[in-house]
């Protein structure tokens, strides 16, 4: 089973992924954060398999917050959430290990609806996530 984290400054966005979200077969949960301060207070405490990340939530750096995340749970994969496309920011992020970089678009609801996620390594009893995106 899955938990989901949704952060992201737009109350609207944030809860268009969580519909999309709950849809998924192998969720969970699904929370949702709108700074920094509660993203890093959440993947510390318990952190998910997945993290849906605005790379410019309030009171933060996004790119700290990715290192941060990898660093409280190793488990974790983050895809970036951009306003809009940037080739830059994409190769930063994903330099910082971030599984996908998607812009905040009609794109994005058709790539979480095809989000397909499959468990790995069940002998280790960990669920490793991958995606097709």
């Amino acid at each position: 089973m899955m938990k989901v984290l949704v952060a992201d400054r737009s109350m609207t966005l944030r809860n268009s992924l969580i519909r999309i979200v709950q849809s998924m077969p192998m969720l969970k949960e699904v929370r949702e954060v709108e700074s920094f301060e509660q993203l890093d207070r959440v993947t510390r405490c318990d952190p998910p398999d997945l993290i849906l990340l605005d790379l410019f939530l309030p009171g933060g750096e996004g790119f700290s917050m990715i290192d941060k995340t990898f660093a409280a749970s190793k488990n974790s994969e983050v895809v970036v959430l951009l306003d809009s496309y940037d080739a830059d920011l994409a190769m930063k992020a994903k330099r910082r290990g971030a599984k996908a970089v998607l812009s905040k678009s009609e794109n994005l609801l058709v790539a979480m609806l095809s989000l397909n996620v499959k468990t790995l390594n069940a002998s280790r009893g960990k669920e490793k996530l991958r995606f097709n995106i």
